[in-house]
């Protein structure tokens, strides 16, 4: 029986099952019989998408690095509160509403506090501006056979004032969205860090998102996932000097291909429907382009599925995109994705 691939399963192959990038196959007994499938289960119980996308090696950067860190300014909002304090209080009570003005209370409170409330509204615009900064990365698989490309993104982002919350996912409903922890930490008044984590209510009705997927003054992380149509790929042309021609729907930066003889081939600037030339590379090449800037920022969860992608026994290709956005599903509209990188791989088209 050929079933889809349930999502975070590695390179695994036993006397149970086995299975690649894109299939999972049970293997029967002598009997005929299923052996174990229950075991599938628990593979996935202790590899899921969740921990695999939260963890990351201790030597490789964090898309959060990438972004200036969320301040608070103290000292200003301690002279907030004392300047607000003494208007509303003394001020309020022994000038504004005075002796016999003491009625004058009733309209004079509300008004200094909706004043305090604007000057608190527009310091918070000036510090940190309307909407948001991230970091992103993406990593999609073509799917030739399904005529689809599957999307796995990893964002990171810090907010200002939002003024708008909610945002649309695919409406086919073949986007999945989850929250990861930002591994922030707070330190007790004995001087204790202790990692913490925002609770937040999250609303899904339907394709739309909101609640507190983002929230004003905060920092977001997110995994989203998403499978979409797609007749594009990468033609391979072979001979003594082979060729490609790119049909999807980005521009790649740099692209590196397997042959079915297992040699490998590298391009550059490959873009969308000409026919560009391969230049010879080796996996040492390969491997060292892949460790030293295309992993840095990722977590275990890409990093498998890049190392499962580039050791299929058929031909297959890995590429940067030249135009992430392109490849990336789109949240939150407000925010500013400074930090954009996006990846594709797969099988070759022959």
């Amino acid at each position: 029986t050929i079933l889809p691939l349930p999502e975070g399963f590695p390179t695994w192959k036993n006397d149970l099952l086995e299975h690649n990038i894109n299939q999972i196959r049970l293997i029967t007994g002598s009997n005929g019989l299923e052996k174990n499938a229950y075991s599938i289960l628990e593979l996935e119980r202790t590899r899921s998408i969740e921990k695999q996308a939260a963890s990351q090696p201790a030597e490789a950067g964090r898309l959060a690095s990438l972004l200036p860190p969320l301040k608070m300014n103290t000292a200003l909002i301690f002279t907030f509160i004392l300047i607000f304090g003494i208007v509303v209080g003394p001020v309020n009570l022994f000038w504004f509403a005075a002796g016999n003005r003491r009625p004058r209370m009733f309209w004079t409170t509300p008004l200094i506090s909706f004043i305090g409330a604007a000057v608190l509204v527009v310091v918070m615009i000036l510090q940190d501006g309307f909407g948001g900064s991230g970091a992103r990365v993406s990593l999609a698989v073509v799917l030739p056979e399904q005529k689809q490309i599957a999307v796995t993104q990893e964002q990171f982002a810090k907010t200002g004032i939002l003024l708008s919350r909610t945002f649309d996912l695919p409406s086919d409903g073949s986007a999945l969205i989850t929250q990861l922890p930002n591994n922030q930490q707070t330190t007790n008044r004995f001087g204790v860090m202790n990692p913490r984590q925002d609770k937040r209510n999250l609303a899904l009705t339907n394709s739309t998102a909101g609640g507190g997927w983002f929230a004003s003054r905060a920092l977001q992380s997110m995994l989203v996932q998403d499978t979409r149509m797609n007749r594009g790929g990468i033609e391979f042309i072979p001979g003594d000097k082979p060729a490609v021609i790119n049909s999807l729907p980005t521009a790649l930066k740099k692209l590196v291909v397997q042959d079915n003889e297992k040699r490998l081939w590298t391009a550059s600037n490959v873009r969308t429907g000409e026919r560009v030339a391969l230049e010879p590379t080796d996996r040492k090449t390969v491997d060292g382009w892949i460790a030293n800037d295309v992993v840095r920022q990722m977590g275990i969860l890409l990093r498998d599925r890049i190392k499962l992608s580039m050791n299929e026994s058929v031909s297959w290709f890995f590429a940067e995109a030249a135009e992430p956005a392109k490849l990336a599903t789109p949240t939150l509209n407000s925010i500013r994705w400074d930090n954009d990188r996006a990846f594709v791989t797969g099988r070759l088209t022959p």
